[in-house]
């Protein structure tokens, strides 16, 4: 396998082609070639776990650990730098395999960092989509690696999370590829397109979200917003779906207040910044 013959390997794919399972192959066959135990409650306080899964956030993090069933850390964490800040203490890292997932969110100055620490004895395996948009830092390092063509890589392309009759699958394609097919406002079976205006999107995003309340729950439906302002953005969107979701049910209600915004137990909310160090965060 070229990901555990090489110091450095690229893995890029869509959603739902497989990278999860690749990962979790590599992993598997990493211990098994190397005689190490996965387990990470066989290793003492002095043993260094081999096996470093990170991602640049914590909630990539977190769904990392869980589809691996291993501990998984943000990229920070595991270089120990602290937020916000450019103060660290350079980590001294183990011998061992080092995967990096969501490789397309991590900036220039997240990767300098991360290779300072990096040494002969570990295997760097990078991994994400390459078509997503690139980190909110500076550059654009996993297109640019990519896009080289210096470092052995592979890309999955079959699409194994959806229904082989989905006509999302085939539109994906599509616009990844530049194309609108002639059939893009056409209503199909797993997707609908409703044309309108600014001043007409926050009825249209009524009626679809009451019409998704009635078979799915607030934690099953996501309403997307390119803006944070005007009448089409997350300002005012989100107290329309929080008034369908989790209406007030009487003036007893309690609601606590926070900023221009408004809370109420059962509230889907968004986690956007955490500090773990602070025990702070922030939505």
């Amino acid at each position: 396998m070229d990901a555990l013959q090489n110091h450095v390997f690229l893995l890029t794919g869509g959603p739902g082609t497989g990278k999860t399972t690749v990962v979790n192959g590599i992993v598997r066959a990493y211990a098994q070639l190397n005689a190490i135990r996965l387990d990470p409650n066989s290793y003492d306080s002095d043993t260094a776990y081999p096996i470093m899964l990170v991602a640049p956030t914590g909630r990539a993090a977190k769904r990392m650990s869980e589809t691996t069933g291993l501990p998984a850390s943000t990229i920070h964490r595991l270089l120990g730098l602290a937020i916000d800040t450019t103060d660290y203490e350079p980590p001294e890292l183990p011998d061992g395999l080092l995967i990096v997932d969501e490789m397309s969110m991590v900036d220039t100055y997240l990767f300098r960092i991360l290779l300072d620490a990096v040494h002969p004895g570990i295997t760097l395996i990078l991994v994400g989509d390459k078509d997503q948009l690139p980190s909110v830092g500076p550059g654009q390092v996993f297109a640019d690696l990519l896009a080289s063509h210096t470092l052995p890589q592979a890309e999955l392309t079959h699409i194994h999370r959806q229904d082989a009759r989905s006509s999302i699958t085939t539109l994906a394609h599509d616009i990844n590829n530049g194309q609108l097919p002639d059939d893009f406002t056409a209503k199909q079976a797993d997707r609908s397109f409703i044309s309108c205006g600014p001043g007409q999107i926050q009825a249209a995003v009524r009626q679809v979200v009451t019409a998704a309340k009635a078979k799915f729950d607030a934690m099953q439906v996501q309403v997307l917003a390119p803006m944070y302002r005007g009448v089409a953005g997350v300002d005012a969107l989100n107290p329309l779906v929080q008034d369908i979701f989790n209406p007030k049910a009487s003036e007893r209600t309690k609601e606590i207040d926070a900023g221009d915004h408004q809370y109420r137990i059962g509230d889907k909310v968004l986690q956007l910044v955490n500090n773990p160090e602070k025990k702070r965060v922030q939505w």
